[in-house]
């Protein structure tokens, strides 16, 4: 049977306990889809932020790397002429 509309004036209709419980469960569900969505943006973004950080990271120490052992290498020979 058809819910009857409120009169013009008339206060809202308190919603019935069923209508109460639907809200909540799509409230409910709603909120649960937001999070996961959230939580996986979220994790993209600071993924691809530690990809970044830890790629310029590699990249600075290959060159430490690189630097050091052409030190190395240059202080060997000046202490070994001959070879």
């Amino acid at each position: 049977e058809p819910v009857p509309a409120p009169e013009a004036g008339a206060p809202p209709l308190a919603p019935a306990p069923a209508n109460r419980e639907l809200v909540a469960e799509i409230v409910s569900a709603v909120e649960a889809r937001l999070a996961r969505d959230l939580e996986e943006r979220v994790a993209r973004q600071v993924s691809a932020q530690v990809d970044a950080t830890v790629a310029g990271a590699l990249e600075s120490v290959r060159k430490e790397i690189a630097e050091a052992v052409a030190a190395a290498v240059t202080d060997a020979l000046s202490r070994h002429p001959h070879r």
